[in-house]
């Protein structure tokens, strides 16, 4: 799989983007090139109107054109957290995913999204390891705050997203 038009590409899956035109479909970008949501996806009859502008995917498809299937939108703090590589740039203030995809953010903002991932991904092979082991209290906190981050992120300001990410930052 991998990623499309604002999102990350990976071996796992991937993700499309592009701000949605009422009169006609959004431009989905892979690091490969444009890509079109597969008739038989879900999100095709709702390509106009997608919820975000970052799509996962599991697989591309070529026929005449190259069409992703098993396609979801995504919001932007969850491919950071869960997506591919990251990379702070700060020449140009943004983050790189998986080397390709740039979302803007400031200095601050990518170094505790950089950082609370990492926390993240110890914590997830911590789990692997170990799924019965207890989380402490740091950890829970940290948990604690990447719920509250992704919950905040649909709806609420980018304050309280800012805050979520000092929060875990700190956990």
């Amino acid at each position: 799989g991998g990623a499309a038009g604002g999102a990350a590409g990976g071996a796992a899956g991937g993700a499309a983007g592009g701000a949605a035109d009422a009169k006609k479909a959004p431009r989905l970008l892979t690091r490969g090139g444009e890509v079109f949501l597969h008739p038989a996806c879900l999100d095709f009859q709702q390509e106009r109107s997608l919820d975000s502008s970052l799509l996962v995917f599991l697989e591309l498809v070529k026929t005449g054109k190259v069409y992703v299937r098993d396609a979801s939108s995504v919001s932007l703090y969850s491919l950071l957290l869960f997506g591919g590589t990251l990379e702070t740039v700060y020449a140009s203030r943004s983050i790189l995913v998986d080397g390709w995809l740039a979302v803007d953010a400031p200095a601050k903002t990518a170094i505790l999204v950089k950082q609370l991932r990492e926390r993240l991904d110890r914590l997830l092979e911590q789990k692997i390891r170990a799924p019965s082991g207890r989380l402490s209290e740091e950890e829970k906190r940290v948990v604690e705050a990447i719920l509250a981050l992704l919950e905040g992120e649909q709806g609420k300001s980018s304050v309280h997203a800012e805050r979520g990410l000092l929060e875990a930052s700190r956990g």
